[in-house]
């Protein structure tokens, strides 16, 4: 696990409007917790420590040690973030792909999610690319970066995620 990672997508997540759901109380705490737990992967952060992104690699299954959250939060919090995962599972795309699981900023922003956005597109060289957004602000920036909506995902009964693709072949 990445600490720098850990620490910079708590804060950029601590306002989302899902999260901010899964975690009502305490969140930055809880996500400092979930974080921990699934900061594994293609970990990148900025050079100025202003941005963080965790990919997983075509078929990769990345597994976590999840006992800081287990310890962190409270039967409630488990129950709707095991309900959003079960939901963000049920619509994952099956075609092999590079999968963003987070990526998020320094709230004063200055274009570094961008900049590691597109680093990670990169990376992927023309493999698809899929992404779940869990804040509606943020959908303009994946589509500037060649991501099309494909749906919404509800099932776990709190805020909308939009799921997104970047098609092969870019």
């Amino acid at each position: 696990m990445n600490q720098d990672a850990v620490r910079i997508l708590a804060a950029a997540f601590t306002d989302d409007p899902v999260m901010r759901w899964v975690f009502p109380v305490d969140t930055h705490q809880r996500l400092l917790a979930m974080w921990s737990a699934v900061a594994v992967g293609t970990v990148d952060v900025a050079a100025d420590g202003g941005a963080a992104a965790i990919w997983r690699a075509p078929g990769e299954q990345a597994e976590g040690d999840a006992s800081s959250l287990l310890a962190a939060a409270t039967p409630d919090e488990l129950e709707r973030l095991g309900a959003m995962d079960a939901a963000m599972t049920a619509a994952h795309p099956t075609e092999p792909h590079w999968y963003l699981l987070a990526i998020g900023a320094d709230p004063c922003g200055g274009g570094r999610g961008g900049a590691l956005l597109a680093a990670g597109v990169e990376r992927a060289g023309g493999q698809p690319a899929y992404l779940e957004s869990s804040n509606p602000r943020n959908v303009s920036l994946y589509l500037r970066h060649g991501f099309e909506v494909t749906g919404t995902i509800t099932a776990h009964g709190g805020p909308p995620f939009t799921t997104m693709w970047r098609p092969g072949g870019r």
